[in-house]
């Protein structure tokens, strides 16, 4: 399952969770369920209880792979949401997320060090540019 996170999407509660949920194949989750309770700011501990229940149901009948590309863009509901899923012991789901160092604001950072505390692994990867990959290489595609 893959969700990505972008700036214009940041008012959109849970968009890159809903976005690798409920696009997957099957989706994962009830949609309009979700959409209901996802825009009001008192349901969204419902939105994310429903989410954690289909995940782990999904989870229980195959192990599964959430991504969630660059959180930095990410909503405070999906960063909540995410500081909360991803930490649940026993279940099947490998969580993958992307970030880029230094950015997002404290919700991202508080939710970086909650993964970390609860024993997640950490992969960095240089910058990539121009000069590194080849200009010439770069200018062919």
């Amino acid at each position: 399952m893959f969700g990505e996170a972008f700036e214009y999407q940041r008012a959109v509660p849970f968009f890159s969770l809903f976005m690798a949920t409920l696009h997957a194949d099957p989706p994962v989750g009830d949609a309009e369920a979700l959409r209901r309770l996802g825009g009001s700011e008192d349901l969204r501990y419902w939105v994310v209880r429903d989410l954690a229940d289909a995940i782990y149901a999904a989870a229980e009948l195959t192990p599964l792979v959430i991504m969630l590309e660059d959180i930095h863009w990410a909503d405070n509901g999906t960063l909540l949401a995410l500081r909360s899923l991803a930490t649940a012991p026993g279940v099947a789901v490998l969580w993958v997320v992307t970030v880029r160092t230094g950015a997002g604001g404290a919700a991202v950072q508080e939710t970086l060090s909650v993964l970390q505390s609860a024993g997640a692994a950490r992969a960095r990867w240089p910058t990539w540019s121009a000069t590194r990959c080849g200009r010439a290489r770069m200018r062919r595609y």
